[in-house]
């Protein structure tokens, strides 16, 4: 093996490692009708009458995608806004396309 090949192997490994998808879909949980993030219990979704999902940034379609598939049909609606060319195929969220780094209108 080249030194060079191994960088390119770590490199990559670690990119994949850094999925933002990923992350949250191996973190995020339901448990006894509790929201858990690393076993840390966040919400009783038996006193929520709605869930609504915002969010804004690069990461935020494959995140949206992650908590709609963990979440599995208990998202009420979401509104996201995402980088130009980087929407996800969800079924919960509306996305809109703006600039990035400096927003656009």
């Amino acid at each position: 093996m080249s030194v060079k090949r191994d960088i390119k192997e770590i490199f990559w490994a670690a990119i994949g490692e850094a999925n933002p998808y990923k992350i949250l879909k191996k973190g995020l949980s339901i448990h006894n009708n509790f929201l858990f993030f690393d076993n840390q219990r966040l919400i009783n979704l038996d006193k929520m009458e709605q869930v609504f999902v915002i969010g804004a940034g690069k990461a935020t379609a494959p995140m949206a995608q992650a908590l709609e598939d963990v979440m599995n049909g208990l998202i009420t609606k979401g509104l996201i806004i995402v980088k130009y060319n980087h929407k996800k195929r969800l079924s919960y969220c509306e996305q809109i396309e703006a600039a990035h780094p400096i927003p656009d209108r």
